[in-house]
């Protein structure tokens, strides 16, 4: 779900930037969830296409920037890229947020999903401030 909120808020204010995600327990190839597919479409994003890829080293090696849900999620990362430990963070410290580690709503009610969504919304709001500063506000 935030790669798909992150994608639509940096088409929506033109920054130039390539999205993507892979999980630390993801099942490479599997279809995002149905309830997720739904609380993306009723906040006009798209997940229907979306397919589970696994954080590897050489993902992580590939990003500019690498940010997790869980505080557990970054020192997975790290473990599994020591060398690129500068350019992981969780996404509520990187954006300056107080909030604890974005609950997962996997195997949950769509009412979970739908909470999630609401804090992955202000956290890539935040996000996408932060982005456009750093750019000079590129495409704004």
């Amino acid at each position: 779900m935030a790669e798909a909120l992150l994608r639509q808020a940096a088409r929506g204010e033109g920054l130039p930037i390539e999205v993507a995600s892979a999980g630390t327990a993801a099942n490479p190839g599997l279809p995002a969830a149905e309830h997720a597919i739904t609380v993306m479409q009723e906040r006009g994003a798209d997940l229907a296409g979306h397919h589970a890829q696994s954080l590897t080293a050489e993902v992580i090696a590939a990003q500019d920037l690498v940010l997790t849900m869980t505080r557990r999620h970054a020192e997975e990362a790290k473990r599994l890229a020591p060398a690129q430990a500068s350019k992981i963070f969780t996404f509520s410290d990187y954006v300056g947020s107080n909030r604890a580690d974005i609950p997962d709503p996997f195997f949950g009610p769509l009412e979970g999903y739908r909470s999630t969504a609401t804090v992955l919304q202000e956290l890539v709001q935040a996000l996408v401030v932060k982005l456009k500063g750093e750019t000079g506000g590129a495409g704004a």
